[in-house]
């Protein structure tokens, strides 16, 4: 009685239904950025220094993460503005406080001379 009970419901919660829904969940799925009209010559290289605080670095592969980040910008940035991130360096930030106050900290901490 159990297994037939089970049997009707998966059947009434499946089906065509499933479908529908899964067209209407991918609306909400983030857009792949592209560049329809790439940029011609040799790119221009930009100097990114990376800074990360310590509750990022308690993730696990966050180097990995921010790599992979920069690198998924750069397939967008190359093509679409003519430009290369090159990433100088990927530096450890013990920043305290407030989420609001990290400009003014990470200005203090590097004037962001010859870097974006």
């Amino acid at each position: 009685m159990r297994l037939a009970v089970l049997a009707l419901i998966s059947g009434a919660c499946g089906g065509p239904q499933i479908a529908e829904h899964r067209v209407d969940i991918v609306k909400f799925l983030p857009s792949t950025l592209e560049s329809d009209r790439p940029l011609k010559g040799d790119p221009r290289a930009v100097h990114v220094r990376v800074y990360v605080d310590a509750a990022t670095r308690a993730t696990p592969h966050w180097k990995e993460d921010i790599t992979d980040q920069i690198d998924y910008a750069g397939q967008l940035l190359t093509p679409m503005l003519g430009v290369r991130l090159n990433v100088d360096a990927i530096k450890d930030w013990d920043r305290q406080g407030e989420p609001g106050d990290a400009m003014k900290a990470l200005t203090a901490l590097d004037d962001g001379k010859d870097a974006v």
